[in-house]
């Protein structure tokens, strides 16, 4: 058997590496070693707040259907981009707390 443990080594300092060879009625030789978050590393969450969506303000923002021609890549681009602009104005951001849970999502409710 293999274990393996993987992490980001900009983003975690790891230390004190020990072999424990006194295991002896183990297959293999446990590794133990102290591993935290490296200096102004945070978890930031920005979550948007659906149930608060200004929808009238996001179709001000958006163009009207009769305006809306698409020809190429381009076109759809733009329009795109129009559409995640009014999305971000029109929708708050998740208010984010010592005691937020930032692995919550809707589909989990």
């Amino acid at each position: 058997m293999l274990d393996l443990t993987f992490f980001n080594q900009d983003q975690i300092t790891v230390s004190n590496w020990h072999t424990h060879l006194e295991h002896k009625a183990l297959d293999h030789t446990p590794i133990s070693y102290q591993a935290w978050p490296k200096t102004g590393m945070h978890q930031e969450y920005k979550g948007y707040n659906w149930k608060n969506t200004n929808w009238a303000r996001v179709a001000e923002l958006l163009p009207a259907p009769e305006e809306v021609n698409i020809q190429d890549e381009q076109d759809f681009n733009h329009l795109y981009h129009l559409i995640l602009r009014a999305l971000r104005i029109g929708t708050p951001t998740r208010r984010v707390t010592k005691w937020s849970r930032p692995w919550w999502n809707p589909d989990l409710a």
